[in-house]
């Protein structure tokens, strides 16, 4: 994947503000190749990491008098689209005709003599986009930093700011520069003279059947869904990194991968603490078979001597999206890159094939869930704000409740309470918004140094899924009935593509064919319980992080520093609070 910067502007880019948008991305790549497009009033600049197999070229259409250019991958059905293939399509179909292509990108049309400025991007949005428009100008870029450079006298949103750090990202399309927009997925914008116009084309609730397709048939449907989805991503590449922990997506992926490239050309790694099982297991499962592993050992002096390296990188290159307790991915990615330049990573997975069993996590946390789940939204958000004020008083900086509530996009909102079936709602919101928000800023992060494709994400892979007794959209099943069904379907899908795979023991104590057999349960179920009640607190978190937090807070004398007891408190809110207030103090120093 590639960076890129758009600006139609009477003015242009001040040489000066060009020189420093070229110095900042020069510190994310090192030795990048840049492109630079400049006729009439536009300016377009593309940035791609040296070796990278994309680069942004500026196509023209000369029937069409239209300029183009794509960030990301397009695919139309299977095939990967170049760029003479994709200009003979948009010749054919025209901007209405991209809503048919799948893949992770954006494409932005500068139509000359109109003037018109259209964007669109792919349906669940992974690779982010940000815009502004000022009277006639207008500025695009897929970094929120660029707009220090772009615009004059950037102003930070509070609101935003705190709903960034309560719910690990916005709950709108406005981010904490105010002024700068995030492009929503499944969008088409149009920039014309004197207004600008955006075109949802695609709504998830709206594909979600009433009529599942039975357990067997779906399984069926999903096995050759994902099958399909992973073959797309990896063909044209000699080297595959894989992601595989002690859990079950990694695991389900290499099954599929394993069909299509031999062992020799797929790198496998995973990170953690050394006693961490996502180190164990998968070292156990690589010597067995033979696989190429190479672990990623979080240690101590990991936190001493490169933490806050990464963490700083990690906030600064997401755009503030990604908490610096999500330094390790960069960190590992940093390790990965000299082996592969695409990686393949189970992300989504356990999110869209968990059914309606969805609870807590990361991705979607209490206060997302709340908020989704709420009859009365403005309610819920009041009671969010309260519980700021009650907690963390010092990050309210004389924000008002008023304030916080109209920091929220209520038009969109709106249209998601529209949903009256919370689980339809849920759904909706997580391949609209959720996914996007969350791994899409983790890819951005390190896209600098390896493209990361989820086959999960694949738009074609998603139709099926929603078609199937797996997806959670329309799902009634009790919370125990939806994991046994979850459980069922990786046994199912391991065992059917990698008998071996299904053989060996995860991180839950047993291995997945064991599922195959009803007459189990009650011994897995007891397993379970014994390895939950057995399970005594580690010395040090799963990922060394909570030390690492209190090291970033120290160094870097950052507010909440006076907060001690972190075990104590919502360690999520406060890594991404102290995240979010060192990339503005950063922008400050580059600007």
């Amino acid at each position: 994947m590639t960076d890129f910067v758009f600006v139609k502007s009477s003015s242009g880019i001040k040489a000066s503000n060009l020189e420093k948008i070229l110095e900042h991305f020069s510190g994310i790549y090192h030795n990048p190749i840049i492109k630079k497009f400049q006729k009439e009033n536009i300016t377009a600049i593309s940035i791609s990491r040296k070796g990278s197999s994309q680069f942004i070229n500026s196509l023209y259409s000369k029937d069409l008098r239209k300029y183009i250019w794509i960030t990301g991958i397009v695919f139309l059905d299977q095939e990967k689209m170049n760029d003479e293939s994709f200009l003979a399509f948009f010749e054919k179909k025209g901007i209405h005709g991209l809503k048919q292509l799948s893949g992770w990108f954006n494409i932005i049309v500068y139509s000359l003599g109109s003037g018109q400025v259209e964007v669109v991007n792919s349906r669940l949005g992974l690779d982010i986009l940000y815009y502004s428009r000022i009277g006639r100008e207008v500025f695009i870029s897929t970094r929120l930093s660029s707009f220090n450079f772009l615009l004059p006298n950037i102003s930070f949103d509070q609101g935003v700011i705190l709903q960034q750090s309560l719910y690990n990202y916005p709950f709108t399309r406005n981010t904490i520069f105010k002024s700068v927009k995030m492009l929503p997925s499944s969008s088409v914008i149009r920039f014309s003279v004197e207004d600008e116009f955006i075109e949802k084309y695609w709504k998830p609730g709206e594909e979600i059947i009433n009529k599942p397709l039975n357990f067997k048939r779906s399984l069926d449907v999903l096995d050759n869904g994902l099958d399909k989805a992973v073959k797309k991503l990896i063909n044209g590449h000699s080297k595959i990194a894989l992601s595989l922990t002690g859990g079950w997506d990694g695991r389900l992926l290499l099954a599929y991968v394993l069909k299509h490239k031999p062992k020799e050309q797929i790198k496998l790694y995973s990170f953690g603490i050394e006693s961490s099982e996502d180190i164990f297991v998968p070292l156990q499962v690589s010597e067995k078979f033979g696989y190429d592993y190479m672990p990623v050992i979080l240690s101590d002096d990991y936190v001493k001597n490169d933490f806050l390296n990464w963490a700083a990188k990690t906030t600064l290159y997401s755009d503030s999206l990604r908490s610096i307790k999500r330094a390790h991915y960069l960190f590992t990615m940093n390790i990965i890159s000299p082996f592969s330049e695409v990686v393949l990573s189970g992300n989504g997975g356990s999110n869209l094939l968990k059914s309606s069993a969805y609870a807590p996590c990361n991705v979607f946390n209490r206060f997302v869930l709340g908020l989704i789940r709420a009859d009365n939204p403005e309610k819920e958000i009041g009671k969010h704000f309260d519980y700021l004020k009650s907690n963390f008083p010092e990050v309210l900086n004389g924000l008002s409740r008023v304030e916080f509530k109209d920091s929220f996009y209520w038009a969109e909102l709106k249209d998601l309470y529209s949903i009256k079936n919370t689980n339809v709602r849920f759904t909706s919101y997580l391949l609209s918004d959720i996914e996007k928000k969350y791994f899409g800023a983790e890819q951005t992060s390190y896209k600098h140094l390896v493209d990361n494709y989820s086959p999960f994400f694949d738009y074609d892979f998603i139709q099926e899924l929603m078609k199937t007794s797996f997806f959670g959209g329309f799902s009634n099943d009790s919370k125990s009935i939806a994991v046994v069904k979850n459980s069922l379907l990786y046994a199912k899908l391991i065992n059917r593509n990698n008998k071996d795979l299904a053989s060996e023991p995860t991180d839950r104590g047993f291995a997945l064919n064991e599922l195959l057999n009803p007459l189990n349960y009650g011994k897995l179920g007891f397993t379970l319980l014994r390895k939950k009640f057995n399970k005594k607190p580690p010395a040090v978190s799963h990922y060394n992080t909570d030390s690492a937090l209190v090291n970033f807070i120290d160094s870097y004398n950052l507010p909440l520093k006076k907060i001690t007891g972190l075990e104590k408190i919502n360690k999520e809110f406060v890594a991404n609070y102290i995240s979010i207030k060192w990339f503005l103090d950063r922008m400050n120093d580059l600007n």
